[in-house]
């Protein structure tokens, strides 16, 4: 592990790309230098009229926008299209076998919902068959939408970052629920990725270190 990076698949919220993603993550890169992060656009592309947030088209340097399946910014409840889901796994597996493999994957915002959806499918062997390389050992989950309609509950380690002023709050902690022994961050901010402390910097490197080791954790420490 000393001389071996750690590959993180990023997955960005909608209407945004790798780029603006990468730009988003510019701080939070920086904590973790034995971590390698790659970026992989969305599904769908998203036309520039229907983005939002005229910030997210400042940043953008190619003006392209992707999202996981939905195309209209209205759908954040908690739900997810369904209608090309297979497709999307098999993009994303397609992407893993050619990359990969990875150790984790960091979803934000309402990438969450596909992130959380596909290591279901996983976990059901739905993708065993597809997926040639070894699957990713943990994931990130940062200021994350909640899949409803899930009722099952993964082994697979996963670190919930929060902010309490965040627009989706609620929803992320819904989310940490779906896991056994999660570990938790919560910080005073709002939708964006965020600045830790020394303390939770090692408090993730620690339970991440701990899940390549033996893919399971055993306590649940919280902040």
């Amino acid at each position: 592990m000393e001389n071996k990076k750690i590959k993180v698949l990023c997955l960005h919220g909608w209407g945004a790309s790798p780029e603006i993603m990468q730009y988003q993550m510019k701080n939070f890169i920086n904590y973790f230098p034995e971590m390698t992060f790659t970026y992989l656009k969305g599904y769908t592309e998203i036309p520039m009229s229907k983005i939002p947030d005229q910030r997210m088209i400042e940043v953008s340097p190619n003006k392209k926008f992707y999202a996981w399946g939905d195309t209209t910014y209205t759908n954040i409840t908690g739900e997810m299209d369904r209608s090309h889901l297979f497709e999307v796994f098999q993009y994303l597996v397609d992407h893993i076998n050619k990359e990969g493999p990875f150790d984790g994957i960091l979803s934000f915002s309402t990438a969450g919902l596909f992130n959380h959806a596909f290591f279901i499918a996983l976990s059901q062997g739905d993708l065993k068959d597809r997926l040639k390389v070894s699957p990713p050992k943990f994931a990130f989950f940062v200021n994350s939408n909640y899949l409803k309609s899930n009722q099952q509950m993964l082994t697979l380690p996963t670190i919930h970052i929060i902010g309490e002023k965040d627009i989706l709050y609620s929803t992320s902690l819904m989310m940490s629920t779906s896991f056994v022994n999660p570990l938790m961050i919560t910080v005073d901010e709002g939708h964006k990725f965020p600045r830790l402390t020394k303390i939770e910097i090692e408090k993730i490197r620690n339970y991440i270190q701990l899940a390549l080791t033996d893919g399971k954790v055993t306590i649940s420490p919280k902040l």
